[in-house]
């Protein structure tokens, strides 16, 4: 799915080393949020079709995570992934768009416990 090649990208040129890393569906086995990352995952992938049953395109909602021991921090790298992926397309994304944000939620059963600020996109591709 060459979508999350264009989304690790678009990431960690925006984020830099304001994050620990991006990762791709999950955290890395025994992973300790020690500094804000983030988790970006596939919700769904919708096909377009011509009358003809081809596919024309498809339109995917992704979820990118927000992940940080506070919420200073979780918030200003919500606002730093907004801004990068809002109106981007690349290699394999024709249009991405901030779709919403539906909360922020403290986690305590994360390692050390942290606040997680899920947002969505919707894909053209």
């Amino acid at each position: 799915m060459p979508v999350n090649d264009d989304l690790y990208t678009a990431l960690t040129t925006a984020l830099g080393s304001t994050v620990d890393g991006v990762f791709d569906t999950k955290f890395p086995p025994r992973y300790v949020l020690a500094n804000p990352a983030v988790v970006f995952t596939s919700i769904s992938d919708v096909p377009e079709t011509a009358i003809d049953g081809a596919i024309i395109r498809r339109v995917a909602r992704w979820q990118v995570s927000v992940w940080a021991g506070d919420l200073v921090s979780a918030r200003a790298v919500k606002a730093a992934v907004i801004a990068a992926l809002h109106g981007y397309s690349g290699t394999y994304i024709a249009r991405c768009e901030f779709e919403n944000c539906p909360a922020e939620f403290f986690e305590e059963d994360a390692v050390p416990p942290g606040y997680h600020i899920p947002i969505d996109f919707m894909i053209q591709h």
